[in-house]
């Protein structure tokens, strides 16, 4: 039967293969799926189940991503835990259901403290197939395949209250499991003295990620230690995150924003907050001009074009670097 490595393996081959032309969703994966032109990420899960073991069962044929994790959960395959081989499933608007899920890849490594490598289609920049660190911060849910009728890993969600309860240990209030005022002003405070924005007293995605960046190891002075670590701290200093030489997920995620722009999730209050224009939420002139400017920077250290537009050049010279450095 079939691996969860072959699986993998057959997705990894693909790595650098791009939209031709570009932004129009026409791939070779799309051809042999017998769509195409369309958003193809979950497209592209299907074709590397047939492609690694010669037929669809294994991880069904979905171009529709909800349906895919149902089928999954059908099965009672669907789970919380990033393993290797599993197919996770992302809402790009933090939310948790099944229902609202909008994009799809397949895990290559767990690697700990709520973060994980996957590779997937029509993602990246240009849009192809790429391996991106990705966080549980967006995502709803792991399909497990039946890898040589492996088990499937135990789901146990947390209670509401459960939950709640982990949100006021963070901010300070007292431990109830009940989200009510007193608990919704903690989150406010804290939202506003961790400058999350908006600070609205609800605890959404742009919180936990910003919670998140509080774990991460404080950084250490700027030690010059070769070409690599200067290209590293002069893109951290363009997308203004820690300047510590080290490609973690909070440069790539930041990078990611800075490229994506409006329509990126929370990329326009993240930026905007990043680059010092006003944050509003609003994707105007001002917010325009930073993005262009901090890819020029980024070009400038990738050493390619500075012309502030991330092109085919731009994007391989990135992905070839992320790719090389990613977790040193």
């Amino acid at each position: 039967m079939t691996t969860a490595a072959q699986v993998t393996a057959a997705a990894l081959k693909h790595v650098g293969t791009v939209e031709n032309p570009p932004g129009s969703n026409q791939t070779v994966f799309g051809v042999l799926y017998g769509w195409n032109g369309v958003p193809w990420c979950d497209i592209f899960v299907s074709e590397m189940g047939k492609e690694a073991s010669g037929g669809y069962a294994l991880l069904g044929k979905f171009a529709y991503t909800p349906t895919h994790a149902n089928w999954f959960a059908s099965q009672g395959r669907f789970g919380s835990t990033p393993i290797p081989g599993a197919i996770v499933f992302f809402d790009w608007d933090g939310g948790k259901d099944r229902s609202g899920i909008d994009h799809v890849e397949v895990v290559i490594r767990n690697l700990g403290g709520g973060m994980f490598i996957t590779v997937g289609g029509n993602t990246g920049s240009p849009e192809g197939v790429h391996i991106v660190q990705r966080s549980m911060a967006l995502v709803v849910g792991f399909g497990y395949p039946n890898y040589n009728g492996s088990p499937t890993p135990p789901y146990q969600p947390p209670a509401p209250s459960e939950a709640v309860k982990r949100i006021q240990r963070i901010v300070g209030s007292a431990v109830d499991g009940e989200l009510g005022p007193d608990t919704r002003a903690h989150i406010l405070a804290w939202q506003k003295a961790h400058g999350v924005v908006p600070a609205d007293g609800d605890w959404g995605p742009i919180t936990e990620a910003a919670y998140q960046r509080t774990l991460l190891p404080a950084p250490k002075p700027p030690v010059v230690v070769g070409v690599d670590r200067i290209k590293t701290r002069a893109i951290q200093t363009a997308v203004h995150v820690a300047v510590d030489g080290q490609l973690g997920p909070q440069t790539a995620m930041a990078v990611t924003a800075v490229i994506k722009g409006p329509g990126h999730g929370y990329a326009v209050q993240y930026i905007q907050a990043r680059v010092g224009t006003p944050v509003d939420g609003e994707w105007g002139p001002h917010s325009a001009a930073a993005q262009i400017a901090t890819i020029k920077e980024m070009q400038h250290a990738l050493r390619v074009g500075e012309d502030g537009i991330w092109g085919k050049i731009t994007g391989a010279a990135w992905e070839k670097y992320y790719g090389l450095n990613i977790g040193r």
